[in-house]
C-alpha cells in the first residue's frame, strides 16, 4: 500500500508515496505502451503488459520473465488469489478478446479462451479463484469458470469496470 506503479509510455514507473512520491525504479523493456500494471496480493511481483507482451518483476524491480505468445493489446491482468497464476486480457479490437492463465512458476501459459468478440477492457478473478469476469468492447460483460473456461452468464450493456466482492457472491461492472 506504499507504491504506486503506472505506465509510462513503454516504461513503468514505481513511486514511494511514503516518501512523498519519490520515484524509487524506472523499468524499461516494453517496446509498445504499456497499457497495464498489476501487483500481486503479497506486492512482491509487478507485472506490466504492452503490444503482444507481459513483463514480470521482482521485488527488487529485476526482470524475472517475459510472457511473447499474444497477440494484441494487453489491457488488464490480475494475479489468481493463491499467486501461482496471472489471467491475461489479450485483445485485438474489433477482432476478438482472449483470456489466457499462465503458470508464474513456470512461465508458460496453461489455458486460453476467446471471451469477447471485441477488446477486454476490464478483467477480475473472484476470491476463491473460481471465477473470472471480463467486459469488452462488444458491450457485455461475462462470468467464466476459471477451471473449464465455460461461460456462466452475460451481462448486456457493460464494457469497461469488473470488480467482485470479497466474499465473491457478488460482482460490479461499470460502463460509460
Amino acid at each position: 500500500g506504499k507504491r504506486l506503479a503506472v505506465g509510462r509510455g513503454n516504461r513503468v514507473v514505481v513511486y514511494d508515496l511514503s516518501q512523498s512520491n519519490k520515484i524509487v525504479a524506472t523499468l524499461a523493456g516494453h517496446r509498445d505502451v504499456v497499457r497495464s500494471v498489476a501487483w500481486s496480493p503479497d506486492g512482491k511481483t509487478l507485472v506490466s503488459g504492452g503490444y503482444r507482451s507481459v513483463r514480470v518483476w521482482d521485488a527488487a524491480f529485476k526482470p524475472v520473465h517475459e510472457f511473447k505468445a499474444l497477440d494484441g493489446r494487453i489491457n488488464s491482468l490480475k494475479f489468481s488469489p493463491d499467486q501461482q497464476f496471472l489471467y491475461v486480457a489479450d485483445s485485438v479490437e474489433s477482432r476478438f478478446g482472449k483470456v489466457s492463465k499462465w503458470s508464474l512458476s513456470e512461465a508458460t501459459k496453461k489455458a486460453e479462451w476467446t471471451v469477447h468478440s471485441d477488446a477486454v477492457f476490464a478483467l477480475a478473478v473472484s476470491a476463491d479463484g473460481k471465477l473470472v469476469a471480463t467486459a469488452g468492447g462488444d458491450e457485455v460483460a461475462k462470468v467464466w469458470d476459471a477451471a473449464t473456461g465455460l461461460e456462466i452468464f452475460t451481462l448486456k450493456g457493460h464494457t469497461s469496470g469488473m470488480s467482485f466482492s470479497p466474499d465473491g457472491t457478488r460482482i460490479v461492472s461499470g460502463s460509460g
